[in-house]
């Protein structure tokens, strides 16, 4: 049985291991955190991607964790909508909100917990060096010594660390930067996705099904755009931040606050 070695536990890496297994590889996934990652924003289940969860047999797992977000509200900054796209206004899934709408760490538990109990997993630990030969590739792991696997396959994000290991590869910074986050909010979204955007800084905020829980996302665009920023000097964070999001300095949250300023698109 031929051995392979995947890094990255997220959703690419867990799919993979999944179909090697059904095919009569031996799989092992690395990934450098503690545990399973569950954090990050919401993912929509298109197309081919379709085809696969259900031969895969986990559609049904899939729609039951829903985040029930059915369409995209762009409003104004008075907060009244100017626009709004549903999920199937361009076909099906079509929009830029999909029919089926998942939370990343939701989808990663799902696979997860599709996967054979023989698969392997080494948590907490990175690969930090590769050495190919005739009987295969000799992988040495940050704590788990050298191990030789057959393939490796990195899964590892776009800043992967198996590509630079393997290739010259450079990643072009364009200056955005995003931010996304839970929290709790006592108010009826209605569905909608709700967004208010200016040139280089948007916000975006969505329910997560129908207990109070949101997801947030701000984005800003560094003046000047590509190229690495520099650290900002201490106290100066707060700043940044009311420059480039246009807003006062933080203060504690209070129960004033519940009411949002982006409202639904009824």
């Amino acid at each position: 049985m031929r051995t392979v070695l995947i890094s990255g536990a997220g959703i690419a890496g867990l799919s993979l291991a999944y179909w090697l297994t059904e095919y009569g590889f031996r799989p092992t996934v690395v990934e450098r955190s503690r545990s399973l990652r569950t954090g990050g924003h919401a993912i929509d289940i298109r197309g081919t991607a379709r085809e696969v969860v259900s031969r895969m047999g986990l559609m049904d797992a899939i729609r039951a964790r829903h985040t029930g977000t059915h369409g995209i509200a762009i409003l104004n900054e008075a907060g009244e909508p100017v626009a709004r796209m549903g999920g199937d206004d361009f076909g099906d899934s079509g929009g830029i909100v999909a029919e089926i709408e998942i939370l990343r760490g939701d989808l990663v538990q799902i696979l997860h917990d599709a996967l054979p109990s023989g698969v392997e997993y080494i948590f907490g630990d990175t690969v930090t060096a590769l050495a190919e030969h005739d009987n295969g590739i000799d992988v040495t792991f940050g704590e788990a010594g050298t191990r030789t696997f057959d393939i490796v396959v990195g899964a590892d994000g776009i800043r992967s660390g198996v590509r630079d290991l393997v290739f010259d590869a450079e990643i072009r910074d364009m200056g955005y930067y995003m931010s996304y986050f839970a929290a709790k909010m006592d108010y009826d979204f209605n569905g909608w996705e709700l967004m208010y955007s200016v040139p280089q800084r948007a916000v975006l905020i969505y329910p997560v099904g129908d207990s109070g829980e949101v997801r947030g996302r701000l984005r800003v665009r560094r003046p000047g755009g590509a190229g690495r920023p520099k650290r900002p000097e201490s106290r100066a964070g707060q700043g940044v931040r009311r420059r480039r999001l246009g807003g006062p300095r933080p203060r504690r949250a209070t129960a004033a606050d519940r009411r949002p300023v982006l409202r639904p698109c009824r």
